[in-house]
């Protein structure tokens, strides 16, 4: 049986320097060297900053850096009136590249109000069935955070970031993001349990070849947020 297609998402990736970016990286080495086909999907970077064995896949609706209008008017609590097509333009630049792949980690997308159209086109993707095993990496949420908190409202689209889906497994990368993102989806922090950077990837597939485990070599074990 052929091992299952990876994709990784995130607004950007290396050689764009950042916290997340340097995981991202780390687990497409590991992803390539456990045999995995792995692609990177982000709004900038290069292929030649990656694991050789892996491919990027440009989109530029992932990007953090798009309107300035729009980003101004979502800062200043207001949905602009293209918000709407927005949403519906990176649902249709997302939808034929992710077809191709059984399982998609998504880094920050689902937490932070870096490019709300982004998570909304995310998110009904997620209603149409078209986002495959998908895993949201939590590395910090905007509803937590000192100086993103005051860059989201009571309404939607930004209450889309403290929002559960059903069909999604939530990895925190800490105790400390698991007992805040419990409080955020207000489920019983026991459920939970985080993660390390650096891990050896075995995952695992049910009759339905959906992902159901990850387990790790390090003490600390790769964990699916189940509740």
């Amino acid at each position: 049986m052929s091992k299952p297609a990876v994709a990784i998402m995130h607004y950007s990736a290396p050689p764009v320097i950042g916290g997340v970016e340097a995981v991202i990286a780390a687990h497409v080495r590991a992803l390539s060297h456990a045999g995995y086909p792995v692609a990177v999907l982000a709004g900038r970077g290069d292929a030649a900053a990656l694991d050789a064995r892996a491919e990027f896949i440009r989109i530029p609706e992932l990007d953090s850096l798009g309107s300035a209008g729009t980003s101004a008017a979502l800062l200043g609590g207001r949905v602009p009136r293209e918000f709407g097509a927005l949403v519906g333009q990176a649902r249709a630049a997302l939808a034929p590249p992710l077809a191709r792949f059984d399982v998609v980690i998504v880094h920050n997308i689902f937490f932070k109000h870096f490019n709300l159209p982004l998570t909304a086109a995310l998110w009904r993707l997620l209603e149409d069935q078209a986002l495959p095993g998908c895993i949201s990496w939590g590395h910090d949420f905007s509803w937590t955070s000192p100086s993103s908190r005051k860059a989201v409202y009571d309404e939607y689209p930004w209450d889309l970031l403290r929002k559960r889906h059903p069909d999604v497994t939530y990895v925190v990368v800490s105790a400390r993001r698991q007992d805040e993102l419990a409080g955020l989806f207000g489920c019983g922090r026991r459920r939970y349990r985080s993660s390390t950077t650096a891990w050896s990837p075995t995952l695992c597939w049910d009759s339905r070849r959906r992902a159901t485990s990850w387990r790790s070599t390090w003490a600390s074990t790769i964990a699916h947020l189940c509740c």
